[in-house]
């Protein structure tokens, strides 16, 4: 017979069939331990950053329009917020009430706080429309059209 410790109450348990994957002795160790902690959670965040040449701390999670990072709270709801907003929202406490961030690095995949500026929309939406830009980001001259 098989014998397998529980992860949230750390009892030894048998479980009902040899190649079950079950890791919690009863229902209510799983209902009580199965939301992360803010620990856990903070954790899994960092685990999809990557600090590459430059500068950048580069999101590895799913990137769709921005690096995107989901977790449950501990309610149990799922949250789904942009890469960059969790760390400066969450992680670092600050409120950006009325106010967006701009990649000053112009990598929106970029989670440095380094390269954040914090600006209201009308002024990000014109960093962004500039007509007087002639390189992109990496330096290279835009070709006329």
């Amino acid at each position: 017979m098989i014998t397998r410790k529980c992860l949230a109450c750390g009892k030894e348990y048998h479980p009902r069939v040899p190649s079950d994957n079950i890791k919690f002795c009863s229902r209510a160790c799983f209902e009580k331990h199965r939301f992360l902690s803010d620990e856990q959670i903070e954790e899994g965040f960092w685990k999809r950053v990557k600090k590459v040449p430059g500068g950048c701390w580069e999101w590895l999670g799913i990137k769709w329009i921005y690096g995107m990072y989901w977790y449950r709270t501990a309610s149990g709801k799922r949250r789904t917020i942009e890469a960059h907003r969790y760390l400066w929202r969450v992680l670092l406490g600050h409120k950006l009430t009325g106010l967006v961030i701009h990649h000053k690095c112009e990598n929106k995949f970029c989670v440095n706080p380094a390269h954040f500026e914090i600006m209201p929309q009308a002024e990000h939406a014109g960093k962004h429309s500039d007509p007087a830009r002639t390189h992109c980001k990496h330096g290279h001259e835009f070709t006329p059209r």
